[in-house]
């Protein structure tokens, strides 16, 4: 007995190794043609590359107007202020601005020219009242400074630069000749500037001892007088000596009043203060002059 076989298959089989069968290209549908544009088509026109730019123009330096330029260092503070209005055809402002505004302005530049220190001023701040009590010989020293233009540290600082001493101890807390002397120079060291010093044993002879100060005060030189105190008489005080009068009273600062600045001693004044040091403390009365 004998069965038919059965018909091939119409599908192709896949190849071993091919999973699917890949069918042939497809053909499209054919896309409507576009509209032809009318009127002509603008071009890009090209620059010649042969064209160059101009060149650029030189910039020279603006060389400012010799009226710009006005030596400052021949003006005072208020000069400064009024002056520059008189080089030009202006009223002068002297003679617009009012009178009390020109007299504050001169007492502004009185104020920058203050040279006193008073020696108890750092109590509660800086210093001790211990210190304090003490203080001509620092104070006098930050006064000369300031003389010279050097502004001054404080008079404790004075004090530790020449190991005097400082708190509230036991000790002596008076300064030495030697020590105001040193704390005028090493401080003006420290800011660049040299200042020299002669201390001088002096007499208690009134008339040589205003002679000699206002020969040197004529040199420039700056003075620190030691004498005993002209308020009590007390054993020791240094002030500043700044004018020696015709009639033999000196002008000082002394630090230690609050109103000391520009204080005039009486050449009697002055005298027994020579004395009263060198004949009932038996101490010598000392004349420091600075150069610098």
């Amino acid at each position: 007995m004998s069965f038919p076989l059965p018909a091939a298959p119409s599908t192709v089989l896949n190849a071993p190794g091919q999973l699917f069968h890949k069918p042939g290209p497809v053909a499209l549908p054919a896309l409507p043609a576009l509209p032809t544009l009318q009127g002509p088509v603008a071009t890009a026109t090209t620059l010649p590359v042969s064209r160059s730019l101009p060149a650029a123009p030189l910039l020279r330096p603006v060389t400012p107007s010799p009226l710009t330029r006005v030596d400052q260092s021949q003006f005072s503070l208020v000069s400064r202020l009024l002056g520059p209005l008189d080089q030009i055809s202006l009223p002068p402002l002297r003679n617009i601005v009012p009178a009390p505004v020109l007299a504050g302005l001169e007492r502004g530049w009185q104020a920058l020219k203050d040279t006193f220190t008073y020696q108890f001023e750092e109590i509660g701040r800086t210093g001790t009242s211990r210190e304090a009590d003490a203080n001509c010989g620092p104070a006098s020293a930050s006064m000369v400074l300031k003389q010279f233009g050097i502004y001054p540290p404080t008079m404790q600082q004075l004090r530790r630069l020449v190991g005097a001493p400082i708190g509230y101890g036991g000790d002596a807390f008076a300064l030495t000749t030697k020590q105001v002397a040193e704390a005028v120079k090493r401080t003006a060291s420290e800011k660049g500037k040299y200042i020299s010093y002669d201390t001088r044993l002096i007499t208690s002879n009134v008339d040589s001892v205003t002679s000699e100060m206002r020969n040197r005060l004529a040199r420039g030189e700056k003075l620190i007088l030691l004498t005993s105190g002209f308020n009590s008489l007390s054993q020791g005080h240094f002030t500043v000596v700044k004018e020696v009068r015709n009639d033999g009273s000196v002008v000082v600062d002394d630090p230690g009043t609050a109103g000391g600045e520009n204080r005039v001693i009486s050449r009697s004044r002055l005298a027994k203060a020579l004395e009263t040091r060198k004949y009932e403390y038996g101490m010598e009365n000392v004349l420091i002059a600075f150069s610098g």
